[in-house]
């Protein structure tokens, strides 16, 4: 692997688990250790492919930091802009205000709880498993948003119409919270504690 070019310390850790775990199962099967190592190096294939597998997930780790970094930013803009809203309308009272502002802030930690509680997360090492799992997450996210506008915001303004930014953000902003924690929890899991896996 040295020679191959993947000179990290991490992925070499990594792959010596792996080959450490996989060589215990071969010999859990009656092989000996020499034929254990034999048939493990020999399904983890050669360096080259290796480094190539290494690279491509180094790739999509960036990728999904940098994907993370401008939701970070946006999350950021809508919560300020969400503030300022609270700040500038005048129908609202001091507690409405206040509760809007606890709505934001309970918005803001549960975006980060995801990434530092990773550990609580199951890890799911299959990338279309995680793909279906998140984007069925984005779904109840869709569908809880319709049925808050179309169903129950109405009724609600109806009945207050002044503090209607202030259930808004309670019924959006916490939800959809909970829901990215759960996305960037599942996902951060993945990255933080990646298990090799014939995908």
């Amino acid at each position: 692997m040295l020679d191959a070019g993947i000179r990290t310390p991490v992925p070499l850790e990594e792959l010596e688990s792996h080959l450490r775990d996989e060589i215990e199962r071969q010999m859990k099967t009656g092989l000996n250790a020499q034929q254990a190592f034999a048939v493990a190096t020999r399904q983890m294939g050669n360096a080259d492919r290796l480094k190539s597998e290494f690279r491509k997930e180094a790739k999509e780790a960036r990728n999904w930091k940098l994907i993370h970094v401008i939701w970070a930013v946006y999350l950021c803009l809508l919560t300020s802009g969400f503030a300022n809203v609270l700040f500038q309308n005048g129908n609202l009272t001091s507690a409405q205000r206040m509760s809007g502002l606890t709505a934001l802030a309970v918005f803001n930690l549960l975006t980060v709880t995801g990434r530092l509680a990773y550990r609580l997360f199951p890890v799911i090492p299959n990338r279309r498993i995680r793909t279906v799992t998140v984007v069925s997450i984005g779904v109840m996210g869709a569908l809880w948003l319709t049925i808050f506008f179309k169903a129950i915001l109405p009724r609600v303004a109806n009945a207050v119409s002044p503090p209607t930014v202030v259930t808004g953000l309670w019924g959006v902003m916490v939800p959809i919270g909970i829901l990215y924690a759960l996305i960037v929890g599942i996902e951060t899991a993945a990255w933080k504690n990646p298990r090799p896996v014939a995908e």
